[in-house]
């Protein structure tokens, strides 16, 4: 996502994960106060700056957690899907789950196939039978 896809006066979504709470995501709407070279600023009084995320802008803080900035609600709940995706995927490993061998080869290659699409990868690690 970029400065350059808001728009002085466009509504936005203010997204808060609430990382590390027992708290549910919350969404706030605002309006695009100025957008600039380097930020976006709301009428709440948030700055936020380019990140190489595919859904909003970050916020600009020193410290605390920050707040996403998202151009759609529907960018906004895509934003907490993933990350409701990654902590379940993080967490798997501790949900007791017996998963067979062909089973996790297919979602290693999945993942593996999103991380090297159109790009070199640094990663080379093979895990077959006889390597080691």
């Amino acid at each position: 996502m970029n400065i350059k896809d808001f728009k002085k006066g466009q509504t936005v979504y203010i997204l808060d994960i609430h990382k590390g709470r027992n708290t549910e995501p919350t969404i706030y709407k605002a309006v695009v106060d100025s957008a600039g070279r380097k930020y976006v600023t709301t009428d709440r009084g948030g700055k936020y700056e380019t990140s190489n995320d595919e859904y909003s802008l970050t916020e600009h803080t020193g410290c605390g957690s920050r707040t996403y900035l998202c151009p759609s609600m529907e960018y906004a709940q895509l934003y907490i899907e993933r990350e409701e995706l990654k902590m379940w995927l993080y967490n798997m490993p501790h949900l007791n789950r017996k998963y067979t061998l062909d089973q996790l080869r297919k979602v290693k290659e999945i993942l593996d196939g999103e991380i090297n699409k159109g790009a070199d990868s640094q990663c080379t690690y093979q895990n077959t039978p006889g390597s080691a």
